[in-house]
């Protein structure tokens, strides 16, 4: 014995060995071994602390008369078997190691262990006897999914089970009348217990998760859930006497997915409660916070649940609406047993099914609907004004929702919510006399993949649209009552094409106006759009925007937009960027940012001459010329492109060293010859805005370029204003591209 630590120093120990630790409660005994040979019977007492380390298997047997005084073991084993035999003051063993399977076995008269732990094994842990044991109230596993079965006599005794990284296994305790579980400091999961003899279940997830696969209680009447953190229950296989469910103690909350009893009274928290009951005789209460109920029979005799506190959604599946609510002839018996909920959840529609909301409440002003198969369609009638449809999946994307209300005024509106985590394709929401929709596309994944959800809208009266959420939309909607459409309110970050809001209006019948995502990657079309003007604005990204008929005014963002003005008299601003700009059709002003732009002239033969710019017929010099069918172009510099839709145009000329304004026909000239095809020349001159006139000024700061749009054969002239840009000698031209200088 080294008298400085009170641990004994044998080098060998062997059977007639003999150690006495003498007084004192906290010798050691420390035992190593190599090749997993058995702790020899020598003859040990008043030694409190044995610890075993092996290579392999460990094999301690300290339950004959030779041990005495023993009260705590520790084994650690690299690999193989441990067994381990106690008896007398041994209260405590505890085994490390990735042993194959661990048995301990108590064979004292009078029970003492009270206390084992077991950490990394990777085979069955069995505790117990042949006989009387029944002291053991506390058993720890750690990272490990080894089965751990207790064996104990009946008796009065409570057992404490804590668990620190326990997964996907049993938990057997045939003897206990009472079974503690708690989460440590790693989640545990998938964990079944099996209780036969409890009468009481307390299930405690305080600063991590705790996940039960199965609950094999038969005699238990009460389950009691506490702790910070979620406790999910699968499978109740085995609960026949259970009165009672409880998790007033939680703010973790609580979630069950089998069917509570029809018998059984449950209780909620301040945690996010998750249950199911079926045609439940009892009085139940979710308590605070944001709690689910699935509801999957009518209520019985005395039955009720009151949501509580928070927002609270009730669930149903739409063939068994009539069934479970009671509704074939009335709903007065539901609407009185079923209180305090907010949202209606309606999912898994197949066929035609028709909801009326007023016979569940008048709290269901919000409906989740998710599910839908083989072209369902949900008829939700007595929508409220303000209401939310969420739409959670749908299987095919071919549902469809309608919502009808008493939507008689101006001022009707609703909410269509998708949420899913990854990509929705959300079918079909037919939304009529609703002046105000707000659609928000949200992505609940972890990590977000910003997926572009889809969805079709029909609404003959909607006015407002806005559009939200961290997911793309690409949006089917032709309503031609629109007036503003914002979806400034998105968050998704990507900002690449076809990333953010993609939307082909109808032919609107109002003017409008309409704003792209934050983050830019929208699509927007209003080339339908004949009657009425549209104002389209992004503000960054890479864009895609296409005006209408008439006079529009359409801003891009700070990225790379391509914007199409269409007909009409169109203001475009490209806002920054490799912009490329087509003004189309009409007298379009134009202004562009930066020296990586491109502005694209397109002339039409087979649209009847229509051009991109202003046809140019002068057969004349003369000193101005009025610019009323010109495109005005401002904010070009050197670097800038314009495209003249002429691919054979060979030769560009810049001029203003003459006292007269060259511009069309046979007037092109300096450098090139008159009236020659294909080619391009730039005259120097002043922009009056006010008069509406470029007049030739050898010092101007504006530029008139005429050329020859029509490629080929043949010569069609025009001319656009280019605002503040006077060209360098060097401009080139190939295939019809136009490079300033």
């Amino acid at each position: 014995m080294n008298p400085a630590t009170g641990v004994a120093t044998i080098e060998t120990l062997t059977a007639i060995d003999i150690l006495d630790g003498g007084a004192g409660t906290g010798d050691v005994l420390n035992y190593t071994t190599v090749g997993g040979d058995a702790l020899p019977a020598a003859t040990i007492s008043n030694i409190e602390i044995l610890n075993i380390v092996s290579d392999g298997v460990v094999t301690a047997d300290v339950s004959g008369a030779n041990v005495t005084g023993l009260t705590t073991v520790t084994a650690k084993a690299a690999a193989g078997a441990v067994d381990i035999r106690t008896k007398a003051n041994a209260t405590s063993v505890t085994v490390t190691g990735t042993a194959t399977s661990v048995a301990i076995n108590d064979y004292g008269t009078t029970d003492k262990l009270t206390t084992v732990s077991v950490s990394g094994s990777t085979g069955a842990i069995t505790i117990g006897n042949l006989s009387t044991t029944d002291s053991l109230t506390t058993l720890n596993l750690t990272n490990t999914s080894s089965a751990a079965t207790v064996t104990a006599a009946a008796g009065t005794r409570l057992l404490t089970v804590n668990l620190n990284g326990y997964t996907t296994n049993t938990v057997t305790d045939a003897t206990t009348i009472g079974l503690t579980v708690n989460a440590a400091t790693v989640k545990s999961s998938a964990v079944t217990l099996t209780a036969g003899a409890a009468k009481a279940l307390t299930l405690d997830a305080t600063g991590v998760t705790l996940g039960i696969a199965d609950i094999n209680v038969n005699v238990a009447k009460t389950i009691t859930v506490t702790g910070d953190k979620a406790v999910t229950i699968t499978a109740t296989t085995a609960v026949g006497a259970l009165e009672t469910v409880s998790s007033a103690a939680s703010t973790g909350g609580l979630t069950v997915t089998a069917a509570l009893g029809n018998a059984v009274t449950f209780t909620g928290g301040t945690g996010a409660d998750s249950i199911v009951l079926g045609a439940t005789t009892k009085a139940n209460t979710l308590g605070a916070g944001n709690d689910s109920l699935t509801i999957t029979a009518a209520l019985g005799s005395g039955g009720s649940v009151a949501g509580g506190d928070g927002t609270d959604t009730l669930n149903m599946v739409a063939a068994d609406y009539v069934t479970v609510a009671g509704v074939a002839a009335d709903a007065t018996a539901f609407k009185a047993g079923v209180t305090s909920f907010e949202v209606l959840s309606i999912t898994g529609g197949t066929g035609a099914q028709a909801i009326d909301l007023t016979k569940l409440g008048s709290w269901a002003t919000g409906v989740t609907v998710g599910g839908e198969a083989n072209a369902g369609v949900l008829t939700l009638s007595n929508f409220a004004s303000g209401g939310t449809l969420t739409v959670s999946s749908n299987a095919t994307g071919t549902g469809a929702y309608t919502v009808t209300g008493a939507f008689t005024g101006t001022t009707d509106s609703a909410t269509i919510a998708l949420t899913k985590a990854g990509l929705l394709t959300a079918g079909i929401v037919n939304a009529n006399s609703i002046e105000t929709l707000a659609i928000s596309s949200t992505d609940t994944a972890t990590t977000l993949t910003h997926p572009l959800n889809t969805l079709t809208v029909v609404a003959d009266a909607v006015a407002t649209l806005t559009i939200s959420g961290n997911a793309g939309l690409s949006l089917t909607n032709t309503s031609t009552t629109l007036t503003s459409v914002s979806a400034a309110g998105m968050t998704t970050t990507l900002g690449t094409a076809g990333t953010g809001f993609v939307w082909t209006t109808g032919n609107l019948a109002a003017n409008a106006t309409i704003v792209g995502s934050a983050s830019g990657g929208d699509t927007i079309d209003a080339g339908a759009t004949t009657l009425k003007t549209v104002s389209i604005t992004e503000t960054a990204g890479t864009n895609t925007i296409s005006g209408g008929a008439k006079n529009d005014t359409l801003t891009g963002g700070t990225g790379a937009d391509t914007i199409n003005g269409n007909a009409g008299n169109d203001t475009i601003v490209g806002g920054g960027g490799a912009d490329i700009i087509t003004g189309g059709a009409g007298v379009d002003t134009i202004t562009v940012s930066g020296n990586t732009a491109k502005i694209v002239q397109v002339y039409s033969a087979s649209a009847g001459g229509a051009n991109a710019s202003g046809l140019n017929t002068s057969t004349t010099i003369q000193p101005s010329e009025l610019t009323s069918t010109f495109d005005i172009v401002k904010g070009l510099v050197a670097g800038d492109k314009i495209d003249v839709g002429n691919a054979n145009l060979a030769s560009v000329a810049a001029t203003g060293t003459t006292t007269t304004l060259l511009l069309a026909n046979a007037n092109l000239s300096s450098g090139v010859a008159a009236g020659t095809e294909d080619s391009a020349v730039f005259a120097r001159g002043t922009y009056d805005s006010a008069a509406g006139t470029f007049a030739y000024a050898a010092n101007g700061a504006d530029s008139a370029l005429t050329y020859d749009a029509l490629a080929g054969a043949g010569t069609q002239f025009e001319t656009i204003i280019l605002v503040g840009y006077v060209p360098a000698s060097t401009t080139t031209v190939a295939a019809g591209i136009i490079t300033l200088a």
